[in-house]
């Protein structure tokens, strides 16, 4: 009786397996386990308040934008510092920055601009004097949210080189660039056909409880 009953569990499970495999014919599963996508993205700075300029302020940020595969370091732009004059010193006390990163794109789809939007901040610190000298660095805060879902992919935006230490004008034009990071990982959120997988699994059990009750 009981192995009648195993059969009868196996052929069950079976039928409901089929059911469930046409419950989303041709749903796209997340990419379980990858680390790779291509993303499209561009940034935007601004400086929100000079107050804690001394001096003629030099510093600007330029803009960026174009495409990487994750995982991988990419530009978030650039800070540019202007030469002083002989003589002439510029101070920064906490002057506080803002870098937006916003994924445009994911694997060649255009995304929502609502989502994948990161606003990164900081503040700048030291001092710059004439053409050469340079103590001003850009430290940034801890970055919120500290993961954002863009496309199939839960991505995880940092800063590895923290803080970036400011070129005075003499040095490499006075740019210094930015460099992000973003690693890629598969969305915990269930696909169709991985929700329809779990909820045949699910009654599956059930009809082998209740096949079993009645041995």
């Amino acid at each position: 009786m009981r192995k009648t009953n195993g059969w009868t569990w196996l052929r069950s499970a079976a039928i409901v397996l089929g059911i469930g495999a046409a419950v989303a014919p041709g749903a796209d599963a997340a990419p379980i386990g990858s680390t790779s996508a291509f993303v499209d993205y561009n940034t935007s700075g601004s400086f929100s308040d000079l107050s804690g300029v001394s001096g003629r302020n030099v510093v600007s940020f330029k803009v960026t934008g174009g495409s990487f595969t994750t995982p991988s370091y990419f530009s978030l732009g650039e800070f540019l510092v202007d030469g002083l004059n002989d003589g002439e010193t510029t101070t920064y006390n906490h002057v506080p920055f803002t870098i937006t990163y916003q994924t445009t794109g994911v694997d060649h789809k255009t995304i929502d601009p609502s989502v994948g939007t990161v606003k990164l901040t900081g503040v700048l610190d030291g001092s710059l004097s004439g053409s050469s000298q340079s103590s001003l660095k850009a430290t940034f805060d801890p970055v919120v949210p500290a993961s954002f879902q863009a496309g199939p992919y839960l991505h995880e935006l940092t800063i590895p080189l923290n803080p970036v230490l400011l070129a005075p004008s003499s040095t490499n034009g006075g740019r210094t660039t930015v460099q992000g990071q973003v690693i890629a990982s598969a969305s915990p959120v269930p696909e169709p056909a991985t929700l329809a997988i779990f909820l045949t699994a699910a009654a599956a059990m059930g009809i082998r409880r209740r096949l079993l009750a009645r041995v």
